[in-house]
């Protein structure tokens, strides 16, 4: 009964082999009989793992020398590659098309193919590559690594073949892992064929983790294969530090990465220090450019994000200062969600309704949040706070090494964010009472004139200088400019008229423009640096790496930078740039300029301002002082009173 249930199932086996006529009865024998004892009744059930299971059988035989290993152990491949055929010829002229591979190797990948069920070379991903790198590894192929490129050669070819003409193929977010070697976009793709490790091109989005974070991930991933950079500096930049904060978030059980907490970035850092050594600091700097890249890209505006990038807004004209930009204001490092929560709806206040300048609401956001972390440090909720801690925190700021003026100011940002959430209803009444902590201020004047020797010495190495340095800095020097204002000249601000130069100048600080007489040797040098860098009208004159207007930190740090290389100092004193107003006010009033004239060359609406810029007034003062009682002295009087009399008697 056995053998006539056996006999017919045998039958099968060897039909389906007899499709390939190139194997020994040996190697016949050897494959019937291992199917056999697996159960196996037709190459219809053959899968890969048995064919892996048959190539270790064949090679541990304990009979057979190397030579017959590697023979009979590929029997079992060959007769799948004859037995499939027939089904997978669309497969096969796809890869003969192709014409670069050796006929074993594209055997080998046409039976791997066929066994795993794949009928055009478009469906290859990265499941079956790495089945292939498995079964390659698994059958002791040398040059594993070799043969995979044959197989993405394939891949690539289908992709240049099969992509539209006109529209670029876009990636899709599937719960699979993704291989940007096989970017849906043939130019893409390229790309990264020549990175060494593949393993960077994989972000795997069957990981168990919230959607959200995918998203996040994969926009981020998307948006930046747009970016025109070479493909090391993206490899740095975004790929691989990319790739980690995914990884990172996935482990940390992130959700959200605009959501992400103080403690859970400080934990990116220490996973970098960690996995990517001496890269840390480069790759950490990937959680900036994320956060920054999901808060402008939205349709919507996030206001719950943890971090809010301001370039959002495209705030312009007097509320933003091309020169000072404020970038970003931050919120996770307020620790009670409900005090966090408060403050972020006040600086959408501030930022939409209010029409203050982002540099004035910058500096109330800093003290509303020195006052908040004072709370978190107590555990206060800002919603319910007593007057009794609140008196505790005023004794405390009382104590701090600050000018009265800005104690005052930080003591009037809290009452004024303790008004807003009293008109939305947020508490009954302000639990304090600005009036009780005020300060009397006091101006005292800081004679900050830049040392004669110092701009002596700046002015004897400015020939060495580079151009535009040396241009903003003469702005400063002999026209007194704010360096915001330098940095955000326009082509158009320089005119020649009845035989004067003239400035205009807009000052943000003051929203209002003013025009200045300067030298006509600065006029002359700025229209030869304007028609060599084709500066247009309304275009800045000085500016940025992106076009816009020069950054005055910048402008700073290198004037300090290249006055140190020069040893140009005096004492501790190395560069302030604000303190050139100082120095031209000055000497403008020495050299018999009336008060009015140096406030309105200065640009300020009080004389009083004027004169907090006046140096060394106590100096003159006493200077003028002692003039007075030498002309004036009672010895004085006495002996004009005799000349006169003895005069009056000789007329006589």
């Amino acid at each position: 009964m056995a053998q006539r249930i056996l006999a017919p199932a045998a039958e099968r086996l060897r039909e389906d082999m007899a499709a390939c006529p190139y194997l020994s009865q040996k190697a016949a024998d050897m494959v019937e009989d291992f199917l056999r004892r697996k159960g196996i009744r037709s190459l219809s059930e053959v899968t890969l793992d048995e064919e892996i299971a048959y190539f270790r059988f064949a090679s541990f035989h304990p009979f057979l020398s190397p030579r017959q290993q590697r023979y009979y152990g590929g029997a079992l491949e060959a007769y799948m590659l004859w037995y499939l055929r027939p089904g997978y010829a669309e497969l096969e002229q796809e890869m003969q098309e192709y014409g670069r591979l050796s006929r074993p190797a594209f055997n080998k990948i046409y039976q791997f193919l066929m066994i795993s069920g794949i009928h055009r070379l478009d469906e290859i991903d990265y499941a079956v590559r790495m089945s292939y790198e498995r079964y390659l590894s698994e059958c002791r192929i040398r040059k594993v690594g070799e043969h995979i490129k044959m197989l993405d050669w394939l891949k690539l070819e289908a992709i240049r073949k099969h992509e539209h003409p006109i529209r670029k193929e876009r990636l899709v977010l599937k719960e699979q892992p993704l291989f940007l070697l096989y970017h849906p976009d043939y130019q893409t793709a390229m790309r990264f064929y020549f990175i060494q490790d593949k393993q960077d091109l994989v972000f795997d989005f069957s990981f168990s983790a919230s959607l959200t974070l995918k998203k996040q991930i994969f926009s981020m991933l998307e948006a930046s294969l747009e970016l025109d950079m070479s493909n090391k500096a993206y490899r740095e930049q975004y790929l691989v530090p990319l790739k980690m904060l995914y990884l990172y978030c996935v482990k940390e059980q992130v959700r959200d990465i605009e959501q992400m907490e103080l403690f859970q970035a400080e934990g990116f850092r220490r996973y970098l220090e960690e996995n990517a050594g001496g890269k840390a600091d480069s790759y950490s700097q990937i959680l900036g450019r994320m956060r920054k890249f999901l808060f402008l890209n939205p349709a919507k505006t996030n206001w719950n994000a943890n971090v809010w990038y301001l370039d959002r807004f495209r705030l312009k004209g007097d509320r933003m200062n091309p020169a000072r930009k404020v970038g970003s204001f931050h919120f996770y490092l307020i620790q009670d969600p409900e005090n966090r929560k408060l403050f972020q709806l006040y600086m959408k206040y501030c930022i939409g309704i209010s029409s203050r300048s982002m540099n004035r609401i910058r500096a109330e956001y800093y003290n509303i949040y020195l006052f908040l972390q004072y709370c978190d440090g107590k555990g206060i909720k800002a919603a319910r706070l007593s007057p009794q801690e609140f008196e505790q925190y005023m004794t405390a700021e009382q104590d701090r090494p600050v000018l009265a003026a800005t104690y005052n100011q930080r003591l009037e940002d809290i009452n004024h964010f303790y008004l807003y959430l009293l008109s939305r209803g947020y508490i009954s009444k302000v639990p304090f009472m600005t009036g009780l902590y005020l300060k009397k201020a006091i101006p005292v004047h800081h004679d900050r004139s830049v040392p004669p020797e110092v701009q002596g010495e700046i002015l004897a190495h400015l020939k060495d200088f580079p151009e535009e340095l040396r241009l903003m800095y003469l702005h400063l020097w002999c026209a007194g400019l704010r360096v915001n204002e330098v940095c955000c000249l326009t082509g158009d601000a320089y005119s020649f008229r009845y035989g004067v130069a003239w400035l205009q100048v807009y000052q943000y600080k003051m929203k209002r423009e003013k025009v200045i007489p300067i030298p006509e040797t600065l006029y002359r040098l700025m229209q030869d640096y304007i028609r060599k860098n084709h500066r247009l009208p309304r275009e800045y004159v000085f500016q940025g790496k992106d076009g816009q207007a020069y950054p005055a930190g910048t402008f700073c740090i290198q004037m300090k930078k290249i006055c140190q290389e020069y040893g140009i100092r005096c004492g501790d004193y190395i560069f302030r740039s604000h303190d050139y107003r100082h120095s031209v006010a000055t000497r403008l009033y020495d050299e018999g300029a009336s008060l009015q004239a140096v406030r309105d060359f200065l640009g300020h609406l009080e004389e009083d301002m004027t004169k907090q810029y006046l140096d060394y007034i106590p100096q003159k003062i006493n200077a003028a002082n002692e003039r007075y009682f030498e002309t004036n002295s009672l010895a004085d009087k006495l002996q004009k009173r005799k000349e006169e009399m003895e005069w009056k008697t000789v007329s006589m």
